[in-house]
């Protein structure tokens, strides 16, 4: 076996593991397991893939996470495990999304390759899109109550549902999609079917904040590259509109709107319940909207008694553990300004060398996908291996589609 179809075979392994669990998590043990697939790629880069160390992004990126290191192991050092370990979580996925990405812009065969993987990617997700419906039809919280309590974890993973993760690559591709249907890669009918099945997966899966932006991006892609100067001053117009209309028209509207839901639902109490935040009018804990919304001013209190190095560089009770669901937020009063200095340096530096690579159409579709992670950052926590691969390497193998379509091997 070359070098090249060995590779090609672990990418294929772990792209099912990531994007088709209904596959992926029923393969006979270990081969079920990401985290063999992770140590697979590393010894498979670290022995055979020289170049890597190369390239200036990800020796970037090397030093930027080496100086993390440094920072919580010397000056932060009163982290709790479980903080520990989600960081590293999330350091290891973006490690594996900069090195695949690299790995498939390492000659024309690779991109061809890259377009190849990324459009069965899509099909996955449209396949576990389904899946997810499917599930949430069975128990409608199934996604919310599989990580929290546990419900119905093993028919969770059984069948392969999308999580918190694939919630997050969903917002992010949507964009991507109608790219696709702008020049015209897909038909623009098989299109629009498949953001609208995306669009009903995470109403399905009723994670509210994925929802708003979700619908955000699909509106501003649906507006378009050409027409997006004069749509930023709409909604200008918009949020001044917003601005001066009375509450009560707010509160209103909102039980308005969930009179129309089904009671039963998550995303009717949501909505109830930010009517009665906003009739309140002050950030208290009578409602869920409010205890969220405290998250805030109690991160911002920790980020204050130590803004440069955090809360973790003092020994105290970590009393501020709630805050770890505002990804932006929590590691600003966490790691202070330093340690939210090197993950922004990361992703403004991966967002900087992208859009060198595409062209001024994708450009646009690129930023908007961008945006909804980062913007999802400060309502929610990024985790996810789906999302994190998804965002180095999905939005990326999109540009070289039409690689793939060129060489007639696929037809839609």
């Amino acid at each position: 076996m070359t070098k090249e179809k060995f590779f090609s075979l672990v990418i294929f392994w772990f792209f099912v593991l990531v994007y088709l669990p209904l596959i992926g998590n029923n393969l006979p043990r270990p081969f079920n397991s990401v985290q063999l697939a992770t140590y697979v790629w590393y010894l498979s880069l670290f022995l055979m893939y020289e170049s890597l160390f190369r390239n200036k992004f990800f020796l970037q990126y090397i030093i930027l996470v080496a100086t993390f290191h440094i920072l919580t192991t010397i000056f932060i050092r009163h982290i709790p495990p479980g903080v520990i370990a989600r960081n590293t979580k999330e350091f290891t996925y973006m490690f594996i999304g900069i090195t695949l990405l690299d790995y498939f812009y390492l000659n024309e065969k690779s991109k061809y390759y890259f377009s190849k993987i990324t459009y069965w990617a899509i099909v996955a997700t449209i396949i576990t899109s389904f899946v997810t419906i499917a599930l949430t039809i069975y128990n409608p919280t199934i996604v919310r109550s599989s990580y929290s309590s546990g419900e119905d974890l093993e028919v969770f993973n059984r069948y392969g549902a999308g999580g918190y993760g694939f919630a997050a690559l969903l917002i992010m591709i949507i964009p991507a999609i109608f790219y696709l249907i702008r020049i015209e890669f897909i038909h623009k009918i098989k299109g629009n079917i498949v953001i609208g099945l995306f669009l009903i997966t995470l109403l399905q899966m009723q994670i509210f904040a994925n929802i708003l932006i979700g619908f955000v991006v699909t509106f501003f892609s649906i507006i378009g590259r050409k027409k997006a100067k004069k749509s930023y001053m709409l909604m200008f117009l918009i949020i001044m509109i917003f601005i001066f209309i009375p509450q009560d028209v707010y509160v209103d509207s909102l039980n308005s709107i969930a009179d129309n839901i089904d009671p039963n639902s998550l995303i009717h109490r949501k909505i109830v319940d930010l009517a009665k935040f906003i009739s309140i009018g002050e950030v208290t804990e009578d409602t869920a909207t409010g205890m969220k919304s405290s998250r805030y001013i109690m991160l911002w209190d920790v980020f204050s008694d130590n803004p440069i190095l955090g809360g973790f560089s003092v020994k105290q009770r970590h009393t501020w553990s709630a805050g770890y669901h505002l990804q932006w937020m929590y590691k600003l009063a966490s790691f202070g300004i330093l340690g939210l200095l090197i993950h922004i340096i990361i992703h403004t530096s991966y967002l900087k060398n992208s859009l060198r690579q595409f062209d001024e159409n994708y450009r646009y579709y690129f930023l908007l996908s961008w945006l909804a992670l980062i913007g999802l950052g400060f309502m929610k926590n990024l985790a996810g291996r789906e999302m994190w691969v998804g965002y180095f390497v999905l939005l990326h193998g999109v540009y070289y589609l039409p690689l793939y379509k060129r060489k007639g091997r696929i037809n839609v």
